[in-house]
């Protein structure tokens, strides 16, 4: 069977996380400023350490499953630990969503290879993202 197309994971493949895991702190600032405005109020140092228990919960199951959730059903597990019961589709959760991601690429960079690389790519494959963000 032949290839017909490839598909790139997003982050630290087409585009690169600087500085580790420092962008955390400020994307997950971002985050709770918006679930504060949106009538949702947990400390932050609280909702701060339930969001990496969950996280790491999450990517455990990943690990056995092969199969990583959207990034919206992370706040919603964080918030049912605080017995916040949303959809995951819920505006706070997206709009949370929406403002991770934002603060989060100020952290991250297209790989040099990539502006080369995919052109010559896209003239024989069929390309694609796959992501854990819900478009």
């Amino acid at each position: 069977m032949p290839i017909e197309a490839v598909l790139f994971d997003l982050f630290n493949t087409l585009s690169m996380v600087r500085e580790g895991d420092a962008f955390y702190r400020p994307a997950l600032k971002q985050l709770h400023k918006t679930l504060i405005k949106n009538n949702i109020n947990i400390p932050f140092d609280a909702f701060r350490h339930e969001y990496f228990q969950v996280r790491d919960e999450l990517y455990k199951e990943a690990e056995t499953n092969l199969e990583e959730l959207y990034f919206n059903m992370r706040i919603r597990q964080t918030l049912r630990n605080f017995n916040i019961h949303l959809p995951p589709e819920h505006p706070a959760i997206t709009k949370a969503t929406n403002t991770f991601c934002k603060e989060f690429t100020k952290h991250t960079n297209l790989d040099p290879h990539a502006e080369t690389i995919l052109p010559k790519l896209s003239e024989k494959y069929k390309l694609g993202i796959v992501s854990n963000f819900h478009p």
